[in-house]
């Protein structure tokens, strides 16, 4: 090949082709296909062999009666905790109720009926000159002004608290009783997987599925038994 066309003198040299790859690149090697299907592989024989160890240990009966010894102790402690907190939301209801009872008591003293017919009255006494009878009245009205205000600055302060304390206890109590109920059922359950019934049971439902194990993994690196065998595959490059 030469630049003779172009006007330019060159030296005359080989038509080739050249590819430099890849560096570590092996031709024909198609890895990508084979390693997703073998991850795929593994993560189905992962989630089979987790199925199988957790009914393993449904079919062992101490195992069992250990799982409901401890669920009975969680149980109790849950349903502690939830009666501790259904009876503080009671307590904090309670405070409640008197605080808004005392205010609207309060309420109703300095707005009672006649009160307007009252002003009046003190008002006719202040220009009159009465000032005994006046100066009386209007102390019972400064009384009645003062118990409103604080029955209303204990109604914010101490009812904002109680509200809280109430929402909290609430549910803290309603997490234990859930949590209560819960282990008392998983107890009862363990427990049952205990008898000549629910043993059987539980043994019968693991076997099944170790077959069915050994039948869906027949014929890979994965055995039904737990081991993992890899098949090396030698490649000619």
């Amino acid at each position: 090949m030469s630049n003779e066309y172009y006007g330019v003198a060159s030296t005359p040299m080989d038509d080739y082709l050249a590819h430099y790859g890849v560096k570590g690149m092996k031709w024909g090697v198609r890895k990508a296909i084979e390693r997703g299907n073998e991850r795929r592989l593994a993560r189905h024989y992962k989630k089979a062999a987790k199925k199988l160890a957790k009914l393993d240990w449904k079919a062992d009966p101490k195992a069992q009666e250990k799982h409901a010894n401890i669920q009975n102790k969680v149980a109790k402690i849950g349903l502690s905790v939830g009666l501790a907190g259904l009876g503080t939301t009671a307590g904090a209801h309670g405070v409640l109720n008197a605080l808004l009872k005392k205010q609207r008591s309060a309420y109703d003293e300095f707005y009672h009926p006649g009160w307007e017919q009252e002003a009046i009255a003190r008002h006719k006494m202040f220009e009159s000159g009465d000032w005994e009878r006046y100066n009386s009245e209007h102390a019972k009205r400064v009384i009645q002004a003062k118990n409103l205000e604080d029955a209303n600055n204990n109604l914010v302060k101490y009812g904002n608290r109680a509200y809280k304390v109430s929402d909290v206890a609430s549910t803290i109590g309603g997490i234990g009783l859930g949590m209560g109920i819960a282990a008392k059922a998983s107890a009862a359950n363990a427990k049952w997987r205990t008898t000549p019934k629910g043993h059987a049971k539980m043994k019968a439902n693991r076997d099944a599925w170790k077959k069915e194990m050994e039948s869906a993994f027949k014929g890979t690196q994965y055995d039904a038994s737990g081991s993992v065998k890899r098949k090396k595959k030698k490649v000619n490059v």
